[in-house]
């Protein structure tokens, strides 16, 4: 009987008979988190309404058209005035000020593309973090749901041996203990995969509640480029530094606008009389006048300010995006060679262990809770097995938000 019982243990642990046949996978939703995040779909609105401002920044103001009846009689209409005139001025800042706010809105705009971009990374590893998340929920809910049943029936086969005078009632009573441990540990993975459910849901752009296939396992490959080359990468590539590097120029670009204020500014207009027959034109040209040399004085300044703060967060972005980096390589190259170390090392042991106890407890060299303890083993092993599989992804997940792609090469 516990022949069978152990040959059994070991088959379920190798192939969870509750699975149900995979049809979701990770690319997918990768692929669904890219073209229906809400935050995707937004910084692309960003992006587009931030290049269409650029034309619009370097051009001047729009001109002025004035149409004028002058010298009516008092007591009468004020359009029934002799003399006509009508008049068009445009306000022309000075070239460097255009040349400079084209500028800034230039790199406005670089900054909003990738800002998109991050999204667009950023939707993707909390997609594959969400998928990771409930692969580990639900591979744990399917082991602990036969645990149950293999923890029942060894519940009964002790309690069986306790009746016939061959076992112990501490085995009976252990055995119950452990059925109530794995018990409360099912109930905190069913809330697991609920939560796991909706988050990987929301990463989709879909309601919480729709309903999501079986899961294939993720089974991603660790990134073959070396640490040399994902440093390169992410200082080219991260649109975080991007983002940074775009506000930096912005407020350098903001910074010389404000210094050509100093510069005058060139009112142009052009009017046209008719009076009693006479008609007369004329043009003028005017200088705006930086008297108050304070007040650019003070302008000037503040811009000089912002762009060196501008600057400070884009090295502080890069340094935080260097620290990231490190650590998520580390963790990769970690959770890689755990997950490797469990499939061909850990678990194997696990099961030789099990049949060892199951032969000592035939041959009463050891007692049913060696037996227990074999087989809580190569379920922990199991279950640790899985978590690493998830902790990897989540682990490529935080490389590609440092290296600022989708996929790591």
């Amino acid at each position: 009987m516990l022949r069978f019982l152990s040959a059994v243990f070991l088959c379920w642990t190798a192939v969870p008979s509750r699975a149900q046949a995979p049809d979701l996978t990770l690319p997918a939703v990768l692929e669904a988190a890219r073209r229906d995040a809400p935050s995707v779909r937004a910084a692309a609105m960003h992006r587009d309404a931030e290049r269409a401002l650029v034309k619009s920044e370097a051009t001047p103001e729009k001109p002025m058209l004035e149409l004028e009846r002058m010298r009516a009689p008092i007591g009468g209409s004020p359009l029934a005035g002799p003399e006509r005139t009508w008049s068009v001025s445009q306000q022309l800042p000075f070239p460097t000020a255009l040349f400079y706010r084209g500028r800034a809105a230039s790199f406005e705009a670089d900054a909003a593309a990738a800002l998109h971009r991050r999204a667009v990374v950023e939707a993707s590893a909390r997609a594959r973090e969400a998928y990771a998340d409930l692969y580990e929920a639900e591979r744990s809910l399917i082991f602990l749901d036969e645990i149950v049943d293999l923890l029942r029936r060894f519940s009964r086969v002790a309690e069986a041996k306790y009746a016939a005078g061959k076992g112990t009632q501490t085995d009976a009573l252990k055995a119950q203990l452990e059925l109530t441990r794995m018990l409360n540990e099912k109930a905190l993975a069913s809330a697991a995969v609920a939560g796991a459910r909706a988050a990987l849901n929301a990463a989709m752009g879909r309601e919480e509640d729709a309903p999501l296939p079986a899961l294939a396992p993720p089974a991603s490959a660790p990134p073959s480029a070396s640490w040399t080359e994902l440093r390169a990468l992410a200082l080219a590539e991260n649109p975080g530094l991007a983002a940074a590097a775009g506000e930096a120029g912005k407020a350098r670009a903001e910074l010389g606008m404000k210094r050509s204020e100093w510069l005058p500014d060139v009112t142009l207009r052009y009017r046209r009389r008719a009076e009693n027959g006479m008609r007369s034109h004329d043009a003028s040209l005017g200088l705006s006048l930086p008297v108050w040399f304070w007040k650019q004085a003070g302008t000037a300044s503040h811009a000089g300010y912002e762009a060196r703060y501008a600057e400070a967060l884009r090295d502080g972005e890069k340094l935080d995006l260097l620290a990231a980096l490190r650590g998520a390589h580390a963790s990769v190259l970690t959770e890689s060679r755990l997950r490797e170390a469990y499939r061909t090392t850990v678990i194997p042991q696990a099961e030789s262990a099990l049949r060892s106890a199951e032969a000592a407890y035939q041959s009463d060299r050891a007692g049913f809770l060696d037996l227990l303890d074999a087989g809580r083993s190569l379920i922990t092993a199991r279950l640790e097995s899985v978590r690493h599989d998830a902790d990897l992804e989540r682990a490529l997940a935080a490389l590609s938000r440092a290296v600022g792609r989708e996929t790591v090469p």
